[in-house]
């Protein structure tokens, strides 16, 4: 996101006359640069088009709701049950969203009464059937059921009154009230009267109206962290400077180590109780890995056009070079790389699990700029070799071995072999310790 808005602030200072906006991500728009707003802006649309597709739309939404029905007669027939919210993903190993590493095992064993609470995929509704099938469980698709009661209903929010919004963020800043109004009338608390509690990570906007809700009925809530929350990136689970009510703060959440709760304390204020859970995939005491080739993280928000300047060393070293892709990668996330890198075509593309990949101890070193693979490699003594770019610095604060802004000074380590072990470990426990964030998850949502 911050090399699109760099690209956008390149774009307005050349004093453009006219600007066509085609579309805009909602991802993308908090980055919205105010200096455009004092240019001319042409919108165009095709009313006929934008209807058709919101028929479209509402079909395929009516049929994920036709395969929620049997998880909704579990909701209001299973007492003190627990939604669990998640996205449209499946690994083969953990039978469920990766990101959630061994929960949908953990709470078999356990033997967790839950429910999940998807967030449909883009990929369409015939990749859905295909993973409900893989699943072999009933789920809600959630987002579904709030699109057709918008679809059927009529809500206006203003909030000119409170604020002086642009039209742009006006709307979308509307669209997630409404959303959360749409999810209250949804979650009717008459039906979802069995519903004990709820695990949502944290507090998004896909999940504030479930976690509102949640609040509303005095019903506990759970979140976790998933990713890394560096402030400057992931502005959604940090905000400094923003106080939050304290009937409005995430009941328990949990933190992969004593570095990260005490960042935590430092930069938000949107949890109730820090609690070091461990990371939702759990580690093991540290691993030494005794191989000699290089692991690529495949990352989907990298402009790989910043790697240019270390061509040379891919082009050197791509014979030992196997690139890891996440399990639910699309297929151009790697053509950004082959674009740049033809060559890398050439080598190994591993979808597995990343600790099954990594536990066979064939790689020595691997390569990233910000993506939490990163700590998994630690954890297996592997050797980061992060890529400076303008997009994404040093964005783990690193110290400065492990930070290569060119070719030369990659290869001068390389030739030193001077990989210190005790760095690696240090690094490996001081970001994630050894305990199971999935466990700790199912405890907390099975405690009365």
């Amino acid at each position: 996101y911050n090399s699109f808005y760099k690209k956008i602030v390149k774009l307005s200072s050349k004093n453009l006359n006219d600007l066509e906006l085609i579309s805009i991500t909602s991802a993308a728009d908090f980055l919205y640069n105010p200096r455009l707003r004092e240019q001319k802006k042409t919108l165009k649309r095709n009313y006929f088009l934008e209807h058709f597709k919101k028929l479209l739309i509402l079909i395929r939404d009516l049929a994920y709701v036709f395969l929620s029905l049997p998880a909704l007669l579990k909701l209001f027939f299973t007492k003190d049950i627990s939604i669990v919210w998640s996205g449209d993903f499946f690994d083969k190993r953990s039978k469920g969203d990766f990101r959630l590493g061994n929960f949908y095992i953990n709470a078999y064993k356990k033997k967790l009464k839950f429910v999940e609470f998807i967030t449909t995929s883009q990929l369409g509704l015939f990749y859905s059937l295909t993973l409900f099938a893989k699943r072999r469980r009933t789920v809600i698709y959630f987002d579904a059921f709030i699109r057709i009661i918008k679809f059927f209903s009529s809500y206006e929010i203003d909030l000119k009154k409170f604020s002086d919004f642009d039209e742009i963020d006006q709307s979308i800043i509307e669209d997630n009230f409404i959303n959360i109004l749409v999810t209250k009338k949804f979650l009717s608390r008459k039906l979802f009267k069995n519903v004990k509690n709820v695990f949502i990570w944290g507090i998004y906007s896909r999940t504030a109206g479930i976690f509102y809700w949640a609040k509303k009925n005095n019903l506990k809530t759970v979140g976790i962290m998933h990713g890394l929350p560096i402030k400057e990136y992931v502005y959604f689970e940090t905000m400094p400077g923003l106080s939050y009510n304290e009937d409005l703060k995430i009941d328990y959440f949990g933190v992969w180590s004593n570095y990260w709760q005490e960042y935590y304390k430092n930069n938000s204020s949107m949890m109730k109780n820090l609690q070091i859970s461990g990371p939702l995939r759990k580690k093991t005491n540290f691993i030494k890995s005794n191989g000699d080739k290089f692991l690529l993280l495949v990352e989907p928000l990298l402009e790989v056009g910043e790697f240019l300047k270390y061509k040379k060393f891919f082009e050197k070293y791509s014979k030992k070079i196997d690139l890891k892709v996440r399990s639910d990668f699309k297929f151009e996330h790697l053509q950004k790389y082959y674009e740049y890198f033809p060559f890398l075509k050439n080598c190994k593309i591993i979808q597995d699990d990343i600790d099954d990949v990594l536990s066979k101890g064939k790689y020595k070193y691997c390569i990233a700029t910000h993506s939490t693979g990163i700590l998994d490699c630690l954890h297996y003594g592997l050797y980061p070799i992060i890529l400076h770019t303008e997009t994404w610095g040093n964005y783990l604060k690193l110290e400065k071995d492990f930070i290569f802004y060119d070719f030369q000074e990659i290869n001068s380590f390389l030739l030193k072999k001077d990989t210190n072990q005790n760095k690696i470990i240090y690094l490996a426990q001081k970001f994630s310790n050894t305990g199971d964030g999935s466990e700790w998850v199912i405890d907390k949502l099975m405690e009365r």
